[in-house]
């Protein structure tokens, strides 16, 4: 549960507990989500500054600002989002009055999706620099990845991609 709109929504089972701690509903505990968010950080996750030297000091968080990147359930491209504000001295993490777009994260910055940007819409059309798959199963990821077609010289700039993904079973024989 978060104080702000995130891309892949969880219903974990803090939610659950949560609604039925009101009183008001009856949860079913087999329907909660993995929450992966900070999972087996430590109590630093929630303690250290999240910007360490203008870098993130976890996976959750990005860097440099407007960076494209892959929002954390990998469903969405998306962007290292900031605008200029005026944040708190302790977070202002860019000595330049930077602040990330959610007002609840002690301005902390993580990948923010794209409008129309969700792998998994089948209704999107693919990029002309690669081979994209947008639908179910699709995820984005984050590659050098370019058709040479489209490009005079070489290509060195990391970007998303939308890539149909097949999980398959090892055999051990």
């Amino acid at each position: 549960m978060t104080a702000d709109d995130v891309g892949t929504p969880v219903v974990s089972e803090f939610t659950l507990a949560l609604l039925e701690g009101s009183g008001w509903y009856q949860v079913n505990y087999s329907m909660a989500e993995p929450l992966t968010w900070g999972k087996n950080q430590g109590c630093s996750f929630l303690e250290a500054k999240c910007i360490v030297d203008k870098k993130a000091a976890f996976p959750e968080f990005c860097s440099p600002l407007l960076s494209e990147g892959c929002e954390w359930g990998s469903r969405f491209k998306g962007f290292c989002g900031a605008t200029v504000g005026n944040p708190i001295s302790a977070y202002d993490y860019w000595e330049n009055s930077t602040i990330s777009f959610d007002p609840y994260s002690n301005n902390c910055p993580y990948y923010t999706s794209y409008s129309q940007s969700d792998c998994g819409d089948s209704s999107l059309v693919s990029s002309p620099f690669a081979e994209e798959g947008f639908g179910q199963g699709s995820k984005c990821f984050q590659s050098t990845l370019a058709n040479e077609n489209y490009f005079i010289g070489p290509v060195q700039t990391t970007t998303t991609y939308c890539f149909k993904q097949e999980v398959r079973q090892k055999s051990f024989s």
